[in-house]
C-alpha cells in the first residue's frame, strides 16, 4: 500500500512522489449559482466552474496539468487511486452544476467514446466546450473584423490633421521667448496652414519667403511639415504647389527624413488620401519612399489598401514594381563592373533611372563591391513586403478590402507570398467572396460580353432561298417583305437595348467586374497552391476555406476547390461534419444544391452520420443560425423556410432515416419541435396580431360600403324610386366598385377570421397559413382600390357636372392611396407568394456532373 504523507489540511491527500488535492468539504453549489442549460449560459457558468476549481488547486485535471498517471507498479496502483479520488471529484462538481437536459446528454455522448474506462474530468470539460462553447468561425469572424478595424483606424488616425500650428519640440524651446513673439510666429504659422488649405498657390509661396520659413518646417503640433500638409490636402492646385515646394526642397535633404509623430513619410500621407499624382511626384524624387514604414510598421501601398483606393494602390505597386527591375539592373551592372566588363545600357533603362533618379543615393561608387551589398540589401528589404508572412498579410488585406485584382496581380509576381500550410490567403477569399449573380445579372452579362445584336441567322435564310426554284418567287418575296419588316423591328428593338445597356451598364459593371476578378484571383490561388506544395500537403490550405464558402454559401468558390482538389470533398471539420452536413447546418442552400448535381457518390449523403448518431434530416431539424433567420422578414416566414428546409431533406434521405434516433434518442422531428418550439410561437403570435390588424381594417370598409350602396350618390327619384343618375355612367362604375369592394372585403375579413380560429400546428405554417394570408391580403388590396374607385365616381358625380376636366385631380388624388398601398403592403403579398408558390430556394437541374 502507497504511504501517504499527511498534512495539516485535511482537505488534501498528498501521495508518494505526486500531490492531488482533494477538497471534499467544499459544497461546490455555492459557488456555482449558474447551471449549464444552453449556449446563453455557458459563459457565465464558465466563469464561475473556473473560480471554484482554481480558488481549490483542482484547475489541473481539466487543463492537462495532471494526467491520468501510467504504470502497473504497486507505487503506481496507489497514486492511481488518489487521482480517481481527485478527478471524480472534480467531474461530480461540474455534473453538478449542469441541467438535468445537459447532463443526460454529455454522459450519453461520452459513455459510448469510453466502453473501457470512465471519462475523466477533461473529457467532461473538452465535451462541454465543444457543445456549448463559442464557435471557431464565430472567433475567427471576430478577429478579421478587429483586424480590419483596427487597419482602417490606423489609417484614419494617420490621416486627420490637427490645426493647431505650434509643434510641441518648438514650445519647448519658445519657453522663454516673449508672449507677443510666441503669439506672432503661432499666428504666422497658422495664417500659412490656413493658405496651404484654401488651395491658394501665390499666398503660400509669399508667406513661405516672408516669415522665413522652409518646405521642411514643422507646421501643425503632430509633427506635419509644410510638405506634409501640401500632400495631404490635394488639389489640382496643391499639385501645383507640390511641384514648386519640391523644388525649394535641396536634393541633399532626402525626404525619407520627413516624418511626423507617427512616422508617415510624404508618400504614407499621399497613400491614406488616395492622391495619385503627389504620389507620382514623390516617387520620381525619392523611389526609397516606396519602402519606408510608418511607427506601426506600415508601407504606404499596406495603407492605401486599408482605406480601399484601388486606382492609388495599383498605382503605388506598378512603382514598386519598376522600382525593382530599377534595382536588378543596377545589380547586373556591378557585377558587370567587377568582371571588367564594359555594359550596353538599354535605352528603356536609362529613361527608367532618369525618371526614378539615383537609386544609389548615399553609396560610394568608389567601392563597387560595398555598393552592391548595400543594393542586394535593398532587394532582401523589397522582397520581404511580399513574401512570407508580410506578403500574405498585404494579400489577406487587400482581399479583405475587395480588391481581389491586386490580389491576383502580387501572387502572380511573388508565389511565396502564400505561406507554406497557411490557409490564411484562401480562408480569407471564402469570407470575403461575392455574392453569386442572379437571373437577371447572368443575362445581362452574357448580352455585354456579345458584341451586338446579330442578324447572321436571318441573312442565311435569304440566302438558301435564293438558290431556291422560281416556281417559289412570290413565296420567296413575301418572306423579304417579312424580313424587311422583321429587321426594322429589330433594329427598334437593338436602338432601345443600347439605350436600356446604357443606363444599367454603370450600377452592374463593377458588379461583374468584381466577380470576374475574384473567380480569377480563386484560380491563381489554387494553380499557385499545386505548383509549390506536395500533394499530400494540400489539405492544410484549404480545409478551413472550404467549410467558410460554405458558411458564406459560395457556391462558385466550392465548385473551383473541388474540382483542383477533389480528395477536398471528403475533409471534415472540427464536429466532424463534411460540407454537405455543414451546408444543412448554415442553411447555405447553394452549397446543398450541389448534392444534386453529383453522381452516384450522392447517396452517400443518404445514409450518412455524424458521431452523435445525427443523419442528414436530423441536422436539418436543428434552428438555422440567427444571421440566417434575420434575413427573412417575420417569424411565420422563418418557420416556414425551416420546414422547407426539412422537407427538402426528407425527400432526399432514405425513408428509414425518417425514423431514426441520435445518441440523444431523438428522432428527426422530435429534434425540429424541441428546437422550434419558441420560434413557432414567435410565429403563431406575428401571424395573429397581423390578422387582427388587417381585421379591423376589413371590418371599417364593409362598413362604409355597405352605406354608401343604400345610400346611392344624387338620391332617388321619389315617385319611383330609381336613382337620378341611373343613366350616368359614372353611377355604373360606382355601382360595380362598390360592390366589388363590399364582396372582397367580406372574403378578406373571413380569411382573417380563420387564421385567428386556427390551430397552429408546425405544419401550417408551411402552406395553410401562408395560403390564407396571401388570399386575405389580396382582397384587401382589391377591396381598398375598388373603394377609393367608388369614392371617385361619387365625386364627379356630385361636383363634376359633366365637366371631364375634373377626373384630373379626381384620377390623381385616387392614385394616392392606392400608390401607398402597393409600395407599403406589396412587397409582403409578393414575399409570401414567392416563398410559398415560387420555384423554391433549392436548384435541382443538371448541368455538369459536380463530383
Amino acid at each position: 500500500m502507497t504511504n501517504a504523507a499527511s498534512t495539516s489540511n485535511p482537505s488534501f491527500i498528498v501521495e508518494v512522489g505526486q500531490a492531488y488535492p482533494y477538497p471534499s468539504h467544499v459544497i461546490a453549489p455555492n459557488f456555482v449559482t449558474t447551471k449549464l442549460s444552453g449556449k446563453n449560459t455557458y459563459n457565465v457558468w464558465e466563469t464561475q466552474i473556473l473560480c471554484l476549481l482554481k480558488s481549490h488547486q483542482m484547475y489541473g485535471f481539466i487543463d492537462g496539468q495532471f494526467p491520468r498517471p501510467a504504470g502497473n507498479g504497486k507505487e503506481k496502483v496507489g497514486v492511481m487511486e488518489a487521482w480517481i479520488i481527485s478527478d471524480s471529484l472534480v467531474k461530480g462538481w461540474i455534473l453538478g452544476s449542469l441541467s438535468d437536459g445537459v447532463a443526460k446528454k454529455v454522459v450519453n455522448r461520452l459513455k459510448p467514446k469510453h466502453k473501457n474506462t470512465d471519462f475523466t474530468a477533461k473529457d467532461l470539460w473538452d465535451e462541454l466546450q465543444r457543445s456549448y462553447g463559442p464557435s471557431v468561425f464565430l472567433n475567427l469572424d471576430n478577429q478579421i473584423e478587429n483586424f480590419i478595424h483596427v487597419e482602417k483606424e490606423l489609417a484614419t488616425r494617420q490621416a486627420e490633421s490637427v490645426i493647431e500650428v505650434i509643434s510641441e519640440s518648438e514650445e519647448a524651446k519658445s519657453k522663454d521667448e516673449p508672449t507677443e513673439e510666441k503669439t506672432r510666429k503661432e499666428s504666422n504659422k497658422r495664417g500659412l496652414y490656413d493658405s496651404i488649405i484654401s488651395g491658394d498657390i501665390g499666398l503660400p509661396m509669399y508667406l513661405l519667403e516672408y516669415y522665413g520659413l522652409n518646405p521642411w518646417d514643422k507646421l501643425t503640433n503632430n509633427g506635419n511639415t509644410v510638405l506634409h500638409v501640401a500632400v495631404g490636402s490635394s488639389t489640382k492646385n496643391h499639385h501645383e504647389l507640390l511641384e514648386k515646394l519640391l523644388e525649394m526642397t535641396p536634393e541633399e535633404n532626402t525626404l525619407l527624413d520627413l516624418v511626423n509623430s507617427d512616422g508617415s513619410s510624404l508618400l504614407h500621407v499621399a497613400a491614406i488620401g488616395g492622391h495619385i499624382k503627389p504620389i507620382n511626384m514623390l516617387v520620381e524624387r525619392n523611389p526609397e519612399l516606396l519602402l519606408a514604414t510608418d511607427n506601426e510598421g506600415h508601407t504606404p501601398l499596406a495603407l492605401s489598401i486599408s482605406n480601399m483606393h484601388i486606382k492609388t494602390s495599383h498605382c503605388l505597386f506598378e512603382h514598386m514594381k519598376v522600382y525593382r527591375y530599377l534595382l536588378e539592373e543596377k545589380e547586373k551592372e556591378y557585377d558587370a563592373l567587377l568582371r571588367g566588363e564594359v555594359i550596353m545600357t538599354c535605352k528603356t533603362f536609362e529613361q527608367q533611372e532618369k525618371k526614378y533618379g539615383d537609386l544609389n543615393t548615399g553609396i560610394s561608387g568608389e567601392d563597387i563591391k560595398t555598393s552592391k551589398c548595400l543594393l542586394e540589401q535593398q532587394k532582401k528589404e523589397y522582397d520581404a513586403l511580399f513574401t512570407g508572412k508580410s506578403g500574405e498579410d498585404l494579400v489577406v488585406l487587400a482581399i479583405s478590402c475587395q480588391d481581389f485584382r491586386l490580389s491576383k496581380m502580387i501572387i502572380n509576381d511573388y508565389p511565396d507570398a502564400i505561406v507554406s500550410d497557411s490557409d490564411a490567403v484562401l480562408t480569407a477569399l471564402a469570407r470575403n467572396f461575392p455574392r453569386e449573380l442572379n437571373f437577371w445579372e447572368r443575362g445581362w452579362k452574357d448580352e455585354f460580353e456579345r458584341l451586338g445584336v446579330s442578324y447572321r441567322p436571318t441573312m442565311v435564310r435569304l440566302g438558301n432561298y435564293a438558290d431556291s426554284p422560281r416556281a417559289y418567287l412570290p413565296l420567296m418575296i413575301l418572306s423579304v417583305l417579312f424580313m424587311i419588316l422583321l429587321v426594322g423591328f429589330a433594329m427598334l428593338a437593338a436602338v432601345f437595348y443600347q439605350c436600356l445597356k446604357k443606363l444599367v451598364q454603370p450600377f452592374i459593371y463593377s458588379t461583374f467586374s468584381i466577380h470576374e476578378d475574384a473567380t480569377d484571383l480563386l484560380i491563381d490561388v489554387c494553380n499557385t497552391i499545386l505548383n509549390k506544395a506536395n500533394s499530400s500537403t494540400y489539405h492544410h490550405y484549404y480545409t478551413n476555406s472550404i467549410f467558410e464558402a460554405t458558411r458564406q454559401n459560395a457556391s462558385t468558390f466550392v465548385r473551383h476547390i473541388m474540382k483542383r482538389f477533389p480528395y477536398a470533398i471528403w475533409n471534415t471539420n472540427e464536429e466532424g461534419h463534411n460540407f454537405i452536413q455543414y451546408s444543412v447546418i448554415s442553411r447555405s442552400e447553394k452549397i446543398y444544391s450541389l448534392l444534386y448535381e453529383m453522381s452516384e457518390h450522392k447517396n452517400i449523403y443518404k445514409t450518412i452520420k455524424d458521431a452523435f448518431g445525427n443523419n442528414l434530416l436530423h441536422l436539418a431539424a436543428r434552428l438555422a443560425p440567427i444571421n440566417k433567420l434575420n434575413i427573412i422578414s417575420g417569424a411565420a416566414l422563418q418557420i416556414q423556410r425551416e420546414l422547407q428546409w426539412f422537407k427538402e431533406v426528407e425527400q432526399f434521405v432514405c425513408p428509414l432515416n425518417r425514423l431514426q434516433k441520435n445518441s440523444d434518442d431523438e428522432t428527426p422531428e422530435m429534434v425540429f419541435t424541441r428546437e422550434h418550439k419558441d420560434l413557432v410561437i414567435e410565429g403563431e403570435n406575428w401571424i395573429k396580431k397581423t390578422a387582427e390588424s388587417y381585421t379591423i381594417t376589413a371590418a371599417l370598409i364593409i362598413t362604409i360600403v355597405f352605406a354608401a350602396a343604400i345610400t346611392v350618390p344624387g338620391g332617388n327619384n321619389q315617385e319611383s324610386g330609381i336613382p337620378i343618375f341611373t343613366n350616368n355612367i359614372a353611377l355604373t362604375v360606382f355601382a360595380i366598385s362598390d360592390a366589388i369592394s363590399l364582396f372582397t372585403a367580406v372574403t378578406s375579413l373571413l380569411m382573417f377570421l380563420s387564421i385567428l380560429t386556427a390551430r397552429f400546428a408546425e405544419q401550417d405554417f408551411l402552406f395553410k397559413l401562408p395560403t390564407k394570408l396571401i388570399i386575405g391580403l389580396t382582397m384587401l388590396f382589391l377591396s381598398t382600390t375598388a373603394m377609393i374607385i367608388a369614392f371617385g365616381a361619387t365625386l364627379f358625380l356630385v361636383f363634376g357636372q359633366g365637366n371631364l376636366s375634373m377626373l384630373i385631380p379626381i384620377g390623381a388624388l385616387t392614385c394616392l392611396p392606392i400608390t401607398s398601398f402597393v409600395t407599403l403592403q406589396c412587397p409582403l403579398i409578393v414575399e409570401l407568394i414567392r416563398a410559398t408558390y415560387g420555384g423554391g430556394i433549392f436548384f435541382r437541374e443538371l448541368y455538369d456532373c459536380f463530383y
